[in-house]
């Protein structure tokens, strides 16, 4: 029951407040960083089937790093202040 509870005071007040209108979303922040980083794999391996597999492999290994990295390292800050 507390859980139910949560759950809705956490989306009434999020319906109420929003998303802060001048700071991107984290997910338009990830899109962004694929967009970076495909152009710069892109260059890096040869436009065929296994530089494109090679290519696509090391994108998701790349974004899910610092998809990772960086709110861990935010968060760890934040519990030392």
């Amino acid at each position: 029951m507390a859980i139910a509870i949560i759950v809705l005071v956490g989306f009434v007040v999020d319906l109420i407040l929003g998303d802060p209108a001048k700071i991107p979303h984290p997910i338009i922040l990830i899109g962004l960083l694929i967009a970076k980083l495909e152009k710069m794999f892109r260059k890096i391996f040869p436009a065929n089937k296994p530089g494109e597999i090679a290519g696509g492999i090391f994108l998701n290994i790349s974004v899910l790093a610092i998809s990772f990295v960086v709110p861990f390292f935010f968060t760890e800050m934040a519990y030392y202040v």
